[in-house]
């Protein structure tokens, strides 16, 4: 996906995918691609996305809502969470340490984005299957990459031409299991 965008992208992977390259880089880029494990946890703040090689390193939600520097992700328009159950869960109002006296609480790594001004994020609402998130991915960003799309038409658009590929070459990856778990929510601009 990197490759997409060569002068407007960093790629990081293995030991070099860590929690604090990410928090010094990732709010300075426009999108930010995040193609881990998910993992959904009881409590909810345990949810995570796994970081770094040795997978010891993980960005929780609670990680995430900490984030929220006075700049925040102001520049950051999209997260993208190809990645396992990232946008399941719901809002609760309660105490909150980094808020006078209640506020909504996320309980999703969606709503975690969100809660530190990300404008829209895709996540998805359950266990992706890996080369089928690949495929949906790569269209998706080849339709933002061309602007023939704004974000909620470029990642419908990508489902409507996986699906016909799919019916075409007569494949079982047409049922949505491999391609309705990917959700924009926030903004859609």
């Amino acid at each position: 996906i990197g490759e997409k965008f060569p002068k407007a992208s960093k790629i990081l992977t293995k030991e070099k995918a860590t929690i604090d390259t990410f928090e010094k880089e990732a709010r300075e880029y426009y999108i930010v691609h995040l193609s881990t494990h998910g993992n959904l946890c009881l409590p909810i703040e345990n949810s995570n996305l796994e970081f770094s090689s040795n997978y010891r390193e993980n960005l929780t939600l609670s990680k995430i809502r900490q984030l929220n520097s006075p700049k925040g992700f102001e520049r950051t328009q999209l997260v993208v969470m190809s990645a396992c159950e990232t946008a399941i869960g719901s809002k609760a109002i309660g105490p909150d340490e980094n808020f006078a006296d209640y506020a909504v609480i996320p309980l999703s790594l969606s709503q975690a984005f969100e809660s530190i001004r990300v404008y829209a994020i895709i996540g998805t609402l359950w266990k992706v299957q890996d080369l089928a998130s690949k495929d949906l991915m790569i269209d998706f960003y080849d339709k933002l990459k061309a602007n023939q799309f704004k974000t909620v038409e470029a990642l419908s658009q990508a489902k409507r031409e996986y699906i016909q590929y799919n019916r075409k070459e007569k494949s079982v990856n047409v049922n949505p299991y491999y391609w309705a778990g990917f959700i924009l929510t926030g903004d859609y601009r």
